[in-house]
């Protein structure tokens, strides 16, 4: 039997029961944080007929979204290898590995306390859906119209453009923003989180869809709380 389509409506149901549910094992203040998020994503899509993303359009793509994923995945420690290989040789005198990267990642994990289920199950997944949808989705696409609103410049988001790129890197730039202050993250990891935000964005963009971001997000996310664990000692 094929599980039906993922939308908006239930990612806001099921998402918010979940984060309440969450909130006793939460850091109490990180978990108001991102309630709020979910708050202001809802009343920004119920009310803006212009945020239209899809978390899923069609389920009959589901394994050609999990290969791209795991593409974009891939493509994501290359690029911030090669970041911190630049900016950050010293401060990685072991080389620069899969590990490393998801240790810097992995900064700021983890946010549940005393409970390895539940860290793993809130950062690697709960945490994922609701930072994409919000920064790479509705995010993305309010800004792109307000773009062309106070510009006057058209930005299409059914191909990539030089002014598209622009609202791309602006969303990146609030994303990293975001976790230096509510995560304070130091300098790498946040030009890793840059980094990251800019492919998930070019994921939503191709594919005119949530999902494949947000399995990038949760794959990254759940290696960077394993790794943060000990459980990746072995990459």
């Amino acid at each position: 039997m094929a599980l039906p389509k993922i939308t908006r409506e239930g990612y806001f149901k099921a998402t918010v029961i979940f984060l309440l549910f969450l909130l006793l094992s939460f850091d109490r203040d990180m978990a108001m944080i991102y309630i709020l998020i979910m708050v202001g994503d809802f009343i920004w899509w119920r009310f803006d007929r212009n945020i239209t993303f899809p978390i899923e359009k069609t389920t009959t793509n589901r394994l050609s979204a999990v290969l791209e994923a795991g593409i974009a995945t891939a493509l994501f420690f290359l690029f911030s290898s090669m970041a911190v290989k630049v900016f950050a040789v010293e401060a990685l005198p072991a080389g620069v590995n899969i590990n490393s990267i998801l240790e810097l990642y992995a900064a700021s994990t983890p946010i549940l306390q005393g409970n390895v289920f539940l860290t793993i199950v809130g950062w690697g997944f709960l945490i994922p859906v609701i930072e994409t949808i919000f920064f790479n989705g509705t995010l993305l696409e309010g800004l792109t119209v307000f773009a062309e609103k106070q510009f006057g410049t058209r930005v299409s988001l059914q191909k990539f453009s030089i002014p598209l790129f622009l609202v791309i890197l602006f969303v990146a730039t609030l994303f990293t923003l975001f976790h230096l202050t509510a995560k304070n993250l130091s300098s790498i990891p946040l030009l890793i989180t840059f980094i990251f935000s800019i492919i998930s964005s070019v994921l939503v963009i191709r594919n005119q869809e949530i999902k494949q971001a947000i399995m990038l997000h949760m794959t990254v996310n759940t290696l960077a709380v394993l790794s943060s664990l000990g459980l990746l000692s072995f990459i």
